[in-house]
């Protein structure tokens, strides 16, 4: 379901900043119930999936990072602009690990717990 103009730009506004109150005011509610529409049209299953869409549409993928974390580091003039780069891309890397590695050690653990039932 499409979304009202209103509520479309209060979903934008909201954006922004994180604050629904803020981003009703901007959107046109009034000042004085701001934060009971925001809340409200937090609530609202269209609202939310209308976020989801364009935060999906903003994200970037750690591939799309370390491609443009790459690019920087070949680009850069100076050795401490290279060296920047290189740093964010060791942190997009091990920040990928680290979901890597939990998703691993959940699904160890669930295995075990499988053992542990058929066990008894």
């Amino acid at each position: 379901m499409a979304l009202s103009k209103k509520r479309e730009l209060f979903v934008i506004e909201y954006l922004i900043d994180f604050n629904g109150s803020a981003a009703a005011i901007r959107a046109g509610y009034s000042p004085h119930s701001a934060r009971q529409i925001a809340h409200k049209l937090l609530q609202l299953p269209e609202v939310q999936e209308r976020i989801q869409e364009l935060l999906d549409e903003k994200m970037m993928d750690a591939n799309e990072a370390l491609i443009s974390i790459s690019e920087l580091a070949r680009n850069a003039g100076k050795d401490s602009d290279k060296l920047r780069a290189l740093e964010l891309m060791v942190k997009v890397l091990q920040l990928a690990t680290e979901k890597i590695d939990a998703k691993v050690e959940f699904l160890v653990r669930y295995e075990d717990v499988d053992e542990i039932v058929e066990d008894k």
